[in-house]
């Protein structure tokens, strides 16, 4: 994503949205491609409605780790 249009508030709604909450939240900028990575933990392990929420949003996730892959929840997204 392009970092003018991160929002912490609009990704919060979208995790809140499907009853979940952020836990943590880092952030990575790519000088050489250009791209703006957003890491987030999310206090749920069934997080494929999340995923999906963020596709619906044109929101690109790039891995996820969810329930039987580990105890932590991780979705890394960026913007097409």
């Amino acid at each position: 994503m392009e970092k003018v249009s991160f929002s912490f508030t609009e990704i919060s709604k979208l995790v809140e949205t499907n009853d979940a909450q952020i836990i943590q939240l880092n952030t990575y900028s790519d000088a050489p491609s250009g791209n703006f990575y957003v890491t987030l933990r999310i206090n749920k392990t069934e997080i494929s409605d999340i995923v999906a929420t963020f596709q619906r949003y044109e929101y690109q996730v790039k891995y996820y780790f969810g329930k039987n892959c580990t105890r932590m929840n991780y979705a890394a997204i960026t913007t097409i």
